[in-house]
């Protein structure tokens, strides 16, 4: 049995838009959530902002990110996870 099961996270659209906003904004705006107003998705994820119990669409996505590559996304500064060993991957 194999350890990493990848083949059972699968990313969607939304997803790939989600990563693309983010590094964009961070890349060249400096800020983490810089582009959130003016992604496609806007409308869904920016009222979690207002509402504790929903989630953006980047915590579901760091949670994926998180069980596809063992390389901790989570909120947390915690350098256990930080530092964890990361998935083997394999080759693409």
């Amino acid at each position: 049995m194999r350890e990493n099961k990848l083949e059972e996270i699968e990313f969607s659209k939304k997803d790939y838009i989600c990563m693309a906003e983010i590094l964009q904004s961070v890349l060249f705006r400096d800020e983490i959530f810089g582009n959130c107003c003016r992604c496609t998705f806007s409308e869904e994820c920016l009222p979690a902002l207002e509402t504790p119990e929903q989630l953006m669409h980047i915590d579901i996505l760091r949670e994926k990110l998180w069980k596809y590559t063992g390389i901790y996304l989570g909120i947390h500064n915690n350098a256990e996870l930080i530092d964890a060993p990361r998935k083997k991957l394999p080759h693409i």
